[in-house]
């Protein structure tokens, strides 16, 4: 009989006197560990519906947070967010710098959170819009990813390929500041999902380009 094994009775067994953990148990603490360890102080302490005190339960395989008055997990899921990559005839890269945290004063992707009432790709150039002050066309899908988040546990980023695009860049809303750069000398950038996004589409060219070191 191993460690995780039970007595006929159903009890677990022991070995000088002191209870055997089972696997499960094991398995719970571990789970319990790594979730008090990820958890913020944005993690929600309260019901959406009767503004009860949540607790962690462990439910569908996962410690959750619940509702013991509604009797209900409270599912905390990624907020989804829009980026662009926008390329100019000469095939340089359009970023913007950063002027709030998280990253302030950091280069990244044009983006942000995905409205109600609209679609991804609607939030992609709006954004576009008010950090650069550029009006864009969707070309195609780069890529999907999830990335932690400083205000919300994960975020789900969706990003776009934008080669057409009419206006002036102007920086606007949360960019201090907007500008085109050339593959070699692109400046360390704030987000790793944006970084993934940008190789993703140098990649795609029919002549590969040698990326920064910084872009390991």
């Amino acid at each position: 009989m191993v460690d995780g094994d039970t007595a006929p009775s159903g009890q677990p067994t022991r070995r000088h006197g002191v209870p055997r953990i089972q696997r499960w148990q094991v398995d719970l603490v571990t789970q319990m560990t790594g979730l008090l360890d990820c958890m913020s102080e944005e993690t929600i302490k309260f019901c959406h519906f009767c503004s009860s005190p949540l607790e962690n339960r462990p439910i569908e395989g996962r410690i959750r947070r619940y509702c013991p008055r509604c009797r209900i997990p409270i599912y905390e899921n990624p907020v989804p967010a829009a980026c662009t990559v926008v390329i100019d005839h000469r095939g340089r890269l359009l970023l913007v710098k950063r002027r709030v945290p998280p990253k302030q004063g950091m280069w990244c992707l044009p983006g942000g959170f995905i409205e109600c009432g609209e679609t991804p790709e609607q939030a992609a150039v709006r954004e576009l819009k008010e950090e650069t002050g550029l009006d864009g066309r969707i070309h195609h899908l780069i890529g999907v990813t999830t990335s932690p988040g400083s205000l919300y546990a994960a975020i789900l980023v969706i990003a776009y390929l934008v080669t057409r695009f009419s206006g002036r860049v102007i920086a606007g809303d949360d960019a201090d500041d907007a500008a085109f750069f050339p593959q070699a000398e692109l400046p360390d950038i704030a987000f790793e999902s944006h970084q993934s996004f940008i190789r993703i589409y140098y990649s795609t060219l029919d002549l590969p380009k040698q990326l920064p070191d910084n872009y390991g």
